[in-house]
């Protein structure tokens, strides 16, 4: 993407970010990199008598054991779709939006005089500048992630089903304690 064509977002910190694709092999490793638990399985009858395992779902669970079994594999599922999601999120942050470190650091004196741990990792460091400093709302990290993603090449409808998954607990928190606000994008191209 040149420079021409990168997109520039102001969030609701004040800070100006830009966009940019992701690599898309590097997108795959990361969501490939937590192994997903395989389905607990049940045997079926073919009308040839052959046997055959498939994968159970909702539909086909008829014991206590099978409903255990499945409700422990949509547990893992859910764990490692979180720690994916995770590394999604540290990807778009540090590869996929271009911002500049300050160099006034009172920002850590700040935080460290709150209480929060200061990572002596500057990639650390920086990710919590970006989660801290840079980003204040959720319209924040959904207009981020539109950015990168279309900047990456990802089909609207695959945006849009991503949005519609984003139910984060720090969504919900924020609804609940009123603080859900709704403000206007602006994205400059």
């Amino acid at each position: 993407m040149s420079d021409n064509n990168k997109r520039e977002y102001t969030t609701s910190t004040g800070i100006l970010v830009k966009s940019r694709g992701l690599p898309q092999m590097l997108v795959d490793k990361v969501q490939s990199s937590v192994p997903k638990p395989d389905a607990p399985k049940y045997k079926i009858t073919t009308a040839s008598g052959d046997e055959v395992w498939e994968p159970h779902n909702e539909t086909t669970l008829e014991t206590d054991e099978d409903k255990l079994l499945y409700r422990r594999y949509v547990e893992e599922l859910a764990k490692a779709d979180g720690i994916i999601n995770e590394r999604m999120f540290r990807l778009i942050c540090m590869r996929g939006l271009e911002v500049t470190m300050p160099e006034d650091t009172s920002w850590i004196d700040m935080q460290r005089f709150l209480g929060v741990d200061i990572p002596e990792d500057p990639l650390e460091l920086k990710y919590l500048y970006i989660q801290t400093e840079v980003i204040g709302s959720i319209e924040d990290i959904t207009t981020i992630t539109d950015m990168v993603m279309e900047a990456t090449g990802v089909p609207e409808e695959a945006l849009a089903e991503a949005r519609r998954s984003f139910p984060s607990a720090l969504q919900e928190a924020q609804t609940v304690a009123g603080h859900a606000k709704p403000r206007k994008r602006k994205v400059v191209k």
